[in-house]
């Protein structure tokens, strides 16, 4: 009888000690520890969403999405993103995790090479590192002034990057010196991406022509190869010449992808008349035409526009001699039906006399037609009466006024 009690005795401490074994185990949950009869667990999903507790009977738990463990609170320190090198610019997928020791934080360390270190460690210490206190804190871009650009190459998809994953921090951190590219020879063979990168097709520093560099914001070598940027007013002719209508522009043609913005011209011809349009659509650029004026925007090019011609006397200019330290004015008078805009410069009785044609007295505007008549001569571009009368024609006097002096000659004598 003594040995029965003595067996049932022996069973209830075993069933006691097993019962006690069952509950000795506590798990975290995040926030609060609970009693577990199985190990603790730390799991991430797809999303980086890490979770923690205790794993359910006959459930399972395997690496590198979850993670278990048989101690108390073994799964509360920190799960952190841990890669170095290229490949860890940007991670943001359930890869390169791991769980820290106890009182470790995330961080991330800028390499001089321009890479990132990510992993656990003591908290930071420099400029070049930060860390931080919560699960995958740590991913993510960094720094957070990477330049981003949108890397594709020779696909139709990428001649419109319109799809976010494309848009990519560079490879290598620069301060100075880093931007992103696009460069093609059409919609279908399009290239994208981060002038620094190792195989890049456009490197920092490329002259050639079919490149295009930006850096002035994050995704901007997002350009198609050719698309529609603007409007300008579209005219020519006697009315083209007044102020335009803002609403009246039409379609420029389509732009390469070199071309961020719309441009419009206004060009005074050498009729007087005023042409005005796109400045993709000239065969020269306003920049290597006379009388020629480009803005930027769409439909910029409203304003009125007239011929403007150094305007003086060197009577009371002493600049006006040599036709140089004067800016133009602008025309008052249209030129008369057929006539073209133009400016005049001359010498009359010595003294030195420019300005606009259309604005001249009809005299003056007879010499200054009259080819055979040295006293005065004629041109047509903005501000082109600039030639230089030397002191010696100041001399030069009209026969009325060399009668004049000497009949107060003959009086003296």
């Amino acid at each position: 009888m003594q040995s029965v009690n003595t067996i049932a005795i022996l069973l209830a401490t075993l069933i006691a000690v097993g019962l006690q074994g069952s509950t000795a185990l506590t798990c975290t949950d995040g926030t609060a520890s609970n009693p577990c009869t199985t190990s603790c667990f730390t799991s991430i999903d797809d999303k980086g969403v890490v979770s923690r507790g205790c794993v359910a009977e006959n459930a399972s738990c395997a690496a590198p999405s979850c993670i278990s463990c048989t101690t108390d609170n073994c799964n509360a320190p920190l799960v952190c993103k841990s890669c170095d090198g290229l490949g860890c610019t940007l991670v943001t997928a359930a890869t390169n995790n791991k769980i820290c020791d106890a009182g470790q934080e995330c961080y991330n360390q800028l390499q001089p090479d321009g890479t990132i270190t990510r992993g656990c460690g003591p908290k930071c210490a420099t400029d070049s590192c930060s860390s931080c206190t919560t699960d995958n804190c740590n991913a993510g871009i960094y720094p957070a002034n990477r330049l981003l650009c949108y890397q594709c190459t020779a696909r139709e998809s990428c001649n419109v990057p319109g799809n976010a994953t494309m848009l990519k921090p560079c490879a290598l951190f620069k301060e100075q010196d880093q931007q992103c590219y696009m460069a093609g020879n059409s919609y279908q063979n399009m290239t994208r991406g981060c002038s620094t990168d190792a195989a890049a097709l456009c490197p920092q520093g490329s002259s050639d022509s079919s490149c295009c560099f930006c850096s002035d914001q994050n995704g901007c070598n997002y350009n198609q190869y050719s698309s529609y940027l603007g409007r300008c007013i579209k005219c020519s002719g006697e009315n083209c010449i007044d102020k335009q209508l803002a609403t009246a522009g039409a379609d420029c043609a389509r732009y390469n992808y070199t071309v961020n913005e719309v441009s419009c011209y206004t060009q005074l011809e050498a009729n007087g008349t005023v042409t005005r349009g796109c400045s993709n659509e000239r065969q020269t650029s306003c920049a290597e035409t006379a009388n020629c004026k480009s803005c930027t925007g769409s439909n910029c090019n409203v304003d009125e526009i007239s011929l403007s011609c150094i305007t003086c006397r060197s009577d009371n200019n002493a600049h006006c001699r040599q036709g140089d330290h004067i800016g133009g004015t602008a025309c008052v008078n249209p030129p008369a039906a057929g006539q073209a805009s133009e400016c005049f410069e001359g010498q009359w009785n010595g003294i030195v006399i420019r300005g606009c044609l259309s604005d001249a007295g009809s005299l003056m505007q007879s010499q200054c037609k009259n080819t055979a008549d040295n006293r005065c001569k004629t041109c047509a571009a903005i501000d082109c009466n600039t030639s230089s009368y030397n002191g010696a024609s100041s001399l030069q006097l009209s026969f009325g006024l060399f009668a004049l002096l000497l009949i107060a000659l003959q009086q003296c004598l």
